[in-house]
């Protein structure tokens, strides 16, 4: 059994199809080869098992009729997929609104618009499939059940199921965690090595068209020779219409951080447009805002520190810091965070990952996609003063 199964209609059959052979031309694989396999509506309603083995839907909606089908079949994520372009469909904006409503829908796909407008919802999806474990809820249960020490066990166990990510660049070793969530959008990062500079970028937005218009920023950022405000002053005045022109309804959200570290002097300079906070062993905490991304509001969202040997610096993403609303009382995350310093950098994220997990242990996903960056400095890094 594949992991995505495509449910076609008759007013759509095999165009999504077509769609996916299309867009995997952008995505350099096969998702459709690879992961999908096609059911017509109407053999979906008669299958009484519970496709245990799939782990989402793409489904065409046409009507109230397959809409109501698929809450009564299907209790995992789905992306809805329709054409805008069809005159016929009559009620099509009320049944867009209803699938949105659940917390489920990770995505709509209108395949009369630009294919490459969806590159980032296939790619989270594919993300998604290739970091879940066989069976992931059952083996939870069962090891819960098993052990005495069930608490401590699991954290072991989450730790080896949510990998770390680590790299050194020069003097400094990022470590980094990663869970996806349901909402849509999502939020994007990665590091970027130039010369004597290390740009980290994060970026987290509620649409899959902000998502794209962010990934193209990236590789714009990616491509200056040097990263600092003059730079970036002028990159943001170039995006910046665009950009206001996608959010279009107050709902919309669109927040990014981009620091860069001076791999002489090991200043850090960013900007940090939303609620990313900074949480150093030494210098403290910086907090978010909610300025919006614009070069009137770039001297305003500034950060610069002057790192430290030893320091360690956690990054803490907006997804991760809306999850852990259920868990910390306001104001109690960082307090956490500080009596985990003593703790080597693996530990502190197993640990803030474990925190948000624990209450849902048999779901691979949290309700929004949440990052943490951990940055050390090495005791022995040589500075230039």
């Amino acid at each position: 059994m594949k992991k995505v199964l495509i449910i076609e209609s008759d007013r759509y059959l095999l165009k999504f199809k077509k769609f996916l052979e299309q867009i995997d031309e952008y995505i350099e694989g096969s998702f459709f080869e690879d992961f999908c396999d096609f059911l017509h509506i109407d053999e979906f309603r008669q299958k009484q098992d519970a496709l245990d083995e799939v782990s989402f839907c793409f489904i065409c909606i046409e009507s109230f009729d397959y809409f109501n089908t698929l809450n009564l079949k299907w209790r995992k994520p789905f992306v809805v997929m329709y054409s805008g372009q069809d005159p016929d469909l009559q009620g099509m904006p009320t049944l867009l609104e209803s699938s949105k409503s659940s917390a489920l829908n990770i995505g709509t796909i209108d395949f009369s618009s630009k294919m490459e407008l969806f590159v980032p919802l296939l790619r989270r999806v594919i993300e998604l499939i290739e970091t879940q474990s066989a069976n992931l809820g059952e083996r939870f249960l069962s090891l819960e059940k098993g052990l005495n020490d069930g608490l401590k066990s699991i954290q072991k166990i989450s730790k080896k199921i949510i990998p770390i990510r680590k790299e050194k660049i020069k003097g400094i070793t990022i470590s980094s965690k990663y869970i996806a969530g349901l909402d849509s959008g999502g939020e994007f990062f990665d590091l970027n090595k130039g010369e004597n500079q290390l740009t980290i970028f994060l970026s987290s937005v509620n649409s899959y068209s902000l998502s794209t218009f962010f990934l193209g920023f990236y590789e714009s950022v990616k491509k200056l020779g040097v990263v600092n405000r003059d730079s970036l002053t002028k990159l943001f005045g170039s995006i910046e219409n665009e950009l206001n022109g996608l959010l279009v309804t107050p709902d919309l959200r669109a927040e990014i951080t981009v620091l860069v570290v001076d791999l002489v002097t090991y200043k850090l300079w960013g900007i940090n447009f939303g609620q990313v906070v900074l949480k150093s062993n030494i210098n403290g905490h910086i907090v978010g805002n909610n300025n919006r991304p614009s070069c009137d509001n770039l001297k305003n969202s500034e950060i610069s520190l002057q790192l430290k040997r030893g320091e360690k610096i956690l990054i803490i993403s907006p997804g991760y810091l809306k999850c852990s609303e259920d868990v910390f009382e306001k104001n109690k995350l960082l307090s956490y965070i500080e009596n985990l310093e003593g703790k080597d950098n693996n530990e502190i994220l197993s640990e803030l990952f474990f925190q948000v997990k624990k209450n849902n242990l048999s779901s691979d996903f949290l309700k929004c996609d949440s990052s943490i960056l951990c940055l050390e400095v090495d005791p022995n890094a040589i500075m230039q003063v």
